[in-house]
């Protein structure tokens, strides 16, 4: 009769399930996790090499806390017979020990927690040996349970309705290719794809994808294409088909798998004092093929070259020290396999993309020469502009009051209206590009696919080179600016000029004032605030909770045209109206108004004549009228406020 102390150990906890009341029962699947160290259970193997109680404990590894979501081996199947099954195994199949299962105690958060032992020997030789997680012993012969290594948690995995226990996938960073991540996956168990998951399988050297609302089945060899490389976007949701944990998969397929079980790591964490290094390479137990016994001809999955294929051998893609990772899925040819070719991009400037018609698929190049990069925001998003190039600029007719120029003094000089993108990178590009101190400096090579045409973002698929400095000054703009040009309704009902944020765009932003749920131009105050009547607002992106009603604020930010839901597939699509502002410093509080009480705020729209202009030269000589040549103006108006302008007589 075989036996094999790793699964007793899990069936020990399979039959708490079914004499403890836990939130699911039978028939579901769980992790199972110390109390004490916050480790997983995660099974390598089938089997120990000898019967004795250690040595066969040894073939059970615990994962650090935040591993396990991404190893098939800690997803552990109780049946209605309360069997075990885990990584294409069985518990009825390979073991004749009893189970013991007694709650002992509550965990962190109140929940119960378990012990679990078997009764090992035979006669008066039999004794109680109880499951722990401690590193050199694994399973202690002494122990009462009573310590809290001895004691185990049992949690349901996600199976599609949320929750913090579930298994995804994490794909590389660099096999990234058109929007998209790629990955391969062999499981033993049967699951549903969620949403941002796509699965494939290889017929014929292409691609053939897997209906999305269908279950994989069990042992089924896959390509996995994620938006993602989190583990929480991209997860699998287990399935147990008619009451069972596993079939056989009925799909043809020409990828290979490595082992069945989830040993990837060179040494077993929990083996015995001294003995850590017997375990590595997979050759005691069987845990795995070792690298050097490996099919010259496995191919792993990567994108190489803009390509998406099965490119390097194994030997060339992993350390030498480890064993092929059961849990992928790899390619037996002698030669390399490319399924998605290498897309040619489509030239186009900044401009054109965003205003000609523009799709998510294809892959656009930049050739824009002038594209500066500004500011990085969240999420290893980089924001970059072109040389003033946008197309539809706003413009002043006459008769109207440019009202950020020549009333409130905040914009000095030419507005800047450019094409703004935001480059969306991987973590890699992002630490190099930082390094590289990309921002104000001029960027090339920028290629990728556009995933928001609204909000010009584009996913790269190449790192852009970094070049020549090229500094930029942010234009200012108040919260009446949100509403563009527009007549008071205060005084003298003029018109006021303004130019309105771009998409995208990395400005300074000032006199906002804040009214409970959005940003908008202050409260009109006679002869102290707001006298002309200005209107105009904006959504705040940022932390709410720190903001005072009727506060006045300044601060740097990311502006962003509200958009519509999209269909998948489809890009973006402008809402009704609206924008909201993301801030990339902290709000300063430059003021409030209460009632009509005005605090700690200056005007920016009480009209103010000009005092005196200075003209100074090239070597800062001063004088009253212009110099020859260039000319550096300074106007001083009689609020105190100045502007400086340069000019060539």
């Amino acid at each position: 009769m075989k036996k094999s102390l790793l699964l007793a150990a899990m069936t020990v906890l399979g039959f708490g399930l079914a004499h403890a009341d836990f939130s699911q029962g039978a028939g579901h699947f769980y992790m199972i996790q110390n109390k004490a160290t916050k480790r997983y259970i995660n099974l390598i193997h089938d089997k120990g090499s000898a019967s004795a109680l250690s040595q066969d404990f040894h073939a059970i590894r615990l994962e650090n806390d935040g591993e396990q979501h991404t190893e098939p081996g800690t997803l552990i199947y109780i049946s209605s017979g309360y069997n075990l099954s885990a990584q294409g195994t069985s518990v009825k199949d390979i073991t004749g020990y009893s189970v013991n299962i007694k709650e002992n105690g509550t965990g962190d958060n109140g929940e119960a927690v378990y012990n679990a032992w078997v009764t090992a020997g035979v006669w008066i030789f039999k004794q109680d040996v109880y499951f722990q997680d401690e590193a050199g012993k694994g399973f202690d012969k002494a122990a009462t349970g009573d310590a809290n290594d001895c004691k185990w948690y049992i949690k349901p995995v996600d199976t599609g309705g949320g929750g913090d226990c579930y298994f995804g996938v994490t794909p590389k960073a660099t096999d990234y290719l058109d929007g998209y991540y790629y990955t391969t996956l062999r499981a033993s168990f049967a699951y549903k794809l969620s949403q941002g998951v796509d699965a494939f399988t290889v017929v014929g050297g292409k691609l053939h994808e897997l209906p999305h609302d269908n279950v994989v089945p069990a042992n089924t060899p896959v390509i996995l294409r994620c938006k993602s490389t989190l583990a929480s976007d991209n997860r699998l949701y287990p399935q147990a088909i008619g009451g069972k944990y596993t079939a056989e998969s009925t799909v043809t397929s020409s990828l290979v798998s490595g082992t069945k079980y989830s040993y990837f790591k060179t040494s077993v964490v929990n083996a015995k004092v001294g003995e850590t290094g017997s375990y590595t390479n997979g050759k005691p137990y069987g845990l795995g093929t070792a690298k050097s016994d490996a099919n010259a001809n496995y191919r792993v999955l990567s994108v190489k070259d803009g390509q998406l294929g099965f490119f390097d051998t194994f030997a060339s893609a992993y350390p030498a020290d480890q064993c092929i990772n059961g849990e992928l899925a790899y390619m037996d040819t002698k030669s390399d396999i490319v399924l998605i070719a290498k897309q040619e991009a489509v030239t186009t400037s900044l401009a054109g993309l965003v205003t000609k018609e523009a799709d998510s698929k294809t892959l656009y190049h930049i050739n824009d020469g002038e594209l500066t990069a500004v500011a990085f925001g969240d999420d290893n998003v980089l924001y970059c502009k072109d040389n003033n190039a946008y197309a539809s600029k706003d413009a002043s007719q006459q008769g109207q009051v440019d009202y950020m120029k020549d009333r409130a003094k905040l914009q000095t000089g030419a507005y800047d209206q450019s094409n703004w993108v935001a480059l969306s990178l991987d973590e890699a590009t992002a630490t190099k590009l930082m390094n590289s101190n990309v921002i104000n400096h001029v960027i090339s090579g920028v290629e990728g696919v556009l995933t928001d045409k609204v909000n010009p973002t584009v996913k790269l698929t190449v790192a852009p080179t970094v070049g020549q400095e090229s500094t930029y000054t942010p234009n200012t703009y108040i919260a009446a600016s949100f509403g563009g040009t527009q007549t008071g309704t205060q005084g003298k009902h003029e018109q006021f000029f303004f130019v309105t944020p771009k998409p995208c765009e990395v400005a300074s932003i000032t006199w906002a004032m804040w009214d409970g749920s959005k940003m908008v131009a202050p409260t009109h105050v006679d002869g102290k605030v707001n006298q002309a009547g200005l209107s105009g607002e904006f959504a705040y992106g940022g932390d709410q909770s720190k903001l005072k009603e009727n506060s006045i604020y300044s601060f740097e930010g990311i502006v962003k045209v509200n958009t519509a839901s999209s269909k998948a597939g489809k890009l973006s699509a402008p809402a009704a109206s609206g924008y909201t502002v993301y801030p990339l410093t902290q709000p300063v509080e430059i003021g409030s108004i209460d009632g009509n009480v005005v605090t700690a705020v200056g005007s920016v729209s009480e009209a103010a004549t000009v005092e005196r202009v200075i003209y100074y030269n090239l070597q800062g000589q001063s004088s009253a009228k212009p110099h020859e040549g260039v000319n550096i103006v300074k106007t001083v108006y009689t609020d105190g406020s100045t502007r400086v302008d340069k000019v060539v007589k």
